[in-house]
């Protein structure tokens, strides 16, 4: 092969990587690391009137810890529910047998709520106003008892009616001042009398018939209530009747999708992982009577199983609510798998990998969007909740891997080329200093193990790396741990095409 700098056609080219790609694993493995993945990051996608749209990866937020108890007995504790009451900006959430209670404006005293009789399964709450004396409550279920929480009297008193359903569904529905329970393995829906959640009666309940499953969780989006099964789901809606229960049913909203795990509601919409009885679980979004499966492929491989084991079941742990991230200018929708955390941006419609410090999945347990101030979290391990913020590049002071990893780049020719010079494309957060990023790369499809490292100065004004030798086909990984921001535009590669 001969390269040459005055041949009839120009071998001397310039290719731009763009970093814009969206993750592409083969397989739903995602131990086999050989593929395009985001991880850790998230575009930035800006259009400008007359210019090109600017793209830009760049690094989630970090994390630590905050001020507020979560008054575990033990850091492996497992959080069974959570609630942010947007009203009196107030975070609530169960572990083990307690509730407990903060608002941050007030302090960071954590009130112990209430004593439940059971110390496992899921708590489920949601708001409560009694319209004749604008008295507000929170309510809160383990699906066995329930409790409505005065917190302006730090009063919380179980609910004794014996016509309340026992046990029920941990997922209370407040709707034109009725409270709705569903009764476990059926499909009933009862709802207390109007301004009254202590007070029930045993007609007042209205059945979802359309399918012959069973609810598995009720939600309230827009003006209707849904009705999840395994594989279907149904919409009501209140018609005001005089007997039985306020509620009617819409027909037309009746869908062949049911309810897995992943519920979270963003503004007018739903989400959560939801499966047709035919076909592989999927990620939903409901608005209105508009059902849309925003996954792809990719994440779907992830939700199943990926063994050949019998009985074996998905990669998404099922009865877990997904997470609502707001931070950066950006909502994200958040669901934890054993594998990885996938991060949805909604407005970007982008899916992304975010990663703890140890390499594996982020163990986000539960989120609080506080009205006009910083994202809270909890994460698994963590005893304390934890902020994320956009101006943290670090979680609890260590260091975590961002990484991208392009597709394989021919240079638009399957001959062998040489690479004279790389460049990054990136924000030079300092002048003078050292942040490295470490550039690999592979000509095999990363099937070897020899990925040919070599670091850039992320601070200098010279972000190459020179003679990168020949190759047919190959493919780039940048990783990046530094305590600094970073924006990534893609890479520049200079090549010399040969002609065998």
């Amino acid at each position: 092969m001969a390269f040459t700098r005055t041949p009839e056609q120009a071998t001397y080219r310039t290719v731009p990587i763009k970093f814009d790609g969206t993750p592409l694993y083969r397989t739903g493995d995602l131990t086999t690391q050989r593929d395009l993945n985001v991880v850790n990051m998230y575009y930035e996608r800006l259009t400008q009137e007359n210019n090109k749209r600017e793209v830009m990866l760049k690094k989630r937020p970090g994390l630590a810890v905050s001020g507020y108890n979560l008054t575990k007995s033990a850091s492996s504790d497992v959080l069974r529910g959570w609630f942010y009451d947007s009203d009196a900006n107030a975070f609530y959430w169960a572990v083990n047998n307690k509730v407990y209670r903060v608002a941050p404006d007030v302090g960071t005293s954590v009130r112990t709520v209430q004593t439940l009789a059971t110390s496992s399964g899921t708590v489920g709450f949601c708001s409560f106003l009694v319209a004749t004396t604008n008295t507000k409550y929170i309510i809160i279920t383990d699906g066995t008892d329930c409790y409505y929480d005065n917190y302006g009297t730090t009063t919380c008193t179980e609910i004794t009616d014996a016509d309340m359903p026992t046990p029920h569904l941990p997922c209370p529905v407040y709707l034109d001042g009725y409270l709705f329970l569903v009764d476990a393995n059926t499909g009933d829906i009862h709802n207390s009398d109007v301004d009254a959640p202590e007070t029930w009666t045993t007609s007042t309940y209205i059945s979802a018939e359309m399918s012959a499953d069973f609810i598995n969780k009720i939600a309230l989006n827009k003006n209707y209530l849904v009705a999840f099964g395994k594989n279907s789901m149904e919409i009501f809606w209140d018609a005001a009747n005089d007997t039985g229960s306020p509620l009617s049913r819409n027909d037309s909203g009746y869908k062949n999708i049911g309810y897995v795990t992943g519920f979270a509601d963003i503004g007018d919409k739903l989400y959560f992982v939801g499966q047709d009885k035919n076909n592989n679980m999927a990620v939903y979004v409901l608005d209105g009577f508009k059902l849309e499966r925003i996954s792809n492929e990719v994440v779907d491989r992830t939700l199943q199983a990926i063994t050949t084991t019998d009985n074996a079941k998905g990669k998404v742990t099922a009865d877990q609510n997904g997470l609502t991230i707001a931070s950066d200018g950006h909502t994200f929708y958040i669901i934890v798998t054993t594998q990885t955390t996938w991060a949805y941006d909604i407005e970007e419609k982008m899916w992304y990998e975010w990663r703890g410090s140890d390499g594996t999945y982020l163990k986000l347990e539960a989120s609080w969007p506080m009205y006009n101030g910083n994202q809270y979290v909890a994460v698994a391990g963590q005893t304390y909740i934890s902020v994320m913020s956009p101006a943290l590049y670090q979680d609890y002071n260590s260091n975590f891997a961002c990484k991208y990893t392009t597709e394989r780049v021919t240079g638009d020719s399957l001959m062998w080329k040489s690479c004279n010079r790389l460049g990054i494309i990136a924000d030079m957060h300092a002048a003078s200093g050292t942040s490295t990023v470490t550039i690999e790369y592979s000509d095999n499809d990363w099937a070897s193990s020899v990925t040919h490292p070599d670091t850039v100065n992320l601070f200098s004004s010279d972000p190459f790396i020179y003679q990168l030798g020949a190759f047919r086909t190959r493919s780039f990984r940048l990783t990046y741990s530094d305590n600094y921001p970073v924006r990534w535009r893609g890479l520049e590669l200079e090549l010399n095409i040969g002609n065998g």
